[in-house]
């Protein structure tokens, strides 16, 4: 529900919010060529839906539907543009930036665009149909209760973020799909610790990508996924969300301005991702307890404190989360 009243803090954080929102707006819509839609645009389409549901304000609703109905105009089916490898158009949008000029539906890029109106409820028919179009990738297993998506460009199972972008769609609208997702996520999870973990960019059906460790911006598309199955009480837990947590605190951050490239250790590479990357570590905060919560809200509020975060479509899903979740 809305909160009654804000902060001083969170008025000047929903002012920045609404001026990006409003410059965003003015751009145009664009094909998924080069994965705008997936890349960009669907950010944009979760920052509407977080706002609505940190103010209660129907005019971000409505502002998301007129822009996604654009988006949908754009889906392949309706231009009837095939897929290369299904060979008929795809209720999806297709690009060819990532195979090779070859025009192909990527499940990540349905996910993403996917979620903002997934959040809302808004044109559920037509997220049944592209939903629909994804059935021929889909695996049961390897393990018992668990699943994942193939792709045949790849010619093998997808990487774990792109499986659960659209993960964080069928929470709402295939949980039981979604569980077995959030089983094969879980069950290659590593622990460093006892309330840490760690995990690979791509493991395969057998192992856990030993060794490697996912980078933070790909990593924040699987932290909302197992934030939106502990909302639907599906595989993950409270103590999850915490070792999540202490992921980003323990092992990314190392200062203030300063962030590990990947979730493990902290040694190596630093800042390549932008601030930004946190935007999708934030659905953990109603999940913390109240220090984890307020040390990974404060995180987030200095890392997007720049001004070229209201720029940023991930950006701006970052502050409306912020002001969805107030610090305690």
């Amino acid at each position: 529900m809305p909160r009654q009243r804000q902060s001083d803090g969170q008025v000047a954080l929903r002012a920045r919010l609404d001026a990006g929102l409003a410059a965003y707006e003015k751009r145009p819509v664009t094909d998924n060529r080069a994965g705008n839609l997936g890349w960009g645009e669907s950010y944009f389409l979760c920052a509407l839906a977080e706002a609505f549901l940190a103010t209660g304000d129907v005019s971000y609703k409505t502002r998301l539907s007129a822009r996604f109905a654009k988006i949908l105009a754009l889906r392949d089916d309706r231009l009837s543009k095939p897929d290369a490898f299904a060979k008929k158009p795809l209720a999806g949008w297709g690009a060819e930036k990532y195979s090779k000029n070859q025009w192909h539906v990527w499940i990540v890029h349905t996910g993403m665009i996917l979620q903002g109106p997934a959040m809302l409820g808004l044109h559920t028919q037509a997220l049944q149909e592209s939903l629909a179009d994804t059935e021929a990738y889909w695996r049961d297993g390897p393990k018992p209760g668990e699943g994942y998506f193939y792709d045949p460009y790849l010619a093998k199972l997808l990487p774990l973020n792109q499986q659960n972008a659209l993960g964080s769609v069928l929470v709402t609208l295939q949980p039981e799909r979604a569980a077995k997702l959030a089983r094969f996520f879980k069950n290659r999870l590593r622990r460093p610790e006892p309330d840490r973990y760690d995990w690979g960019y791509w493991p395969k059906e057998t192992d856990d990508e030993p060794g490697r460790s996912e980078d933070i911006s790909h990593a924040g598309l699987n932290i909302a996924f197992a934030a939106r199955c502990l909302e639907k009480k599906l595989v993950f837990d409270k103590l999850d969300m915490s070792a999540f947590a202490n992921t980003w605190l323990r092992s990314v951050r190392r200062d203030d301005k300063t962030w590990s490239d990947t979730v493990g250790s902290g040694a190596g590479k630093t800042n390549t991702h932008r601030p930004a990357a946190i935007a999708e570590w934030l659905p953990l905060l109603p999940h913390l307890p109240a220090a984890l919560r307020k040390s990974l809200y404060d995180d987030g509020f200095a890392a997007l404190a720049a001004p070229e975060t209201t720029r940023s479509p991930r950006g701006l899903l970052g502050l409306a989360r912020l002001l969805r979740w107030e610090s305690p």
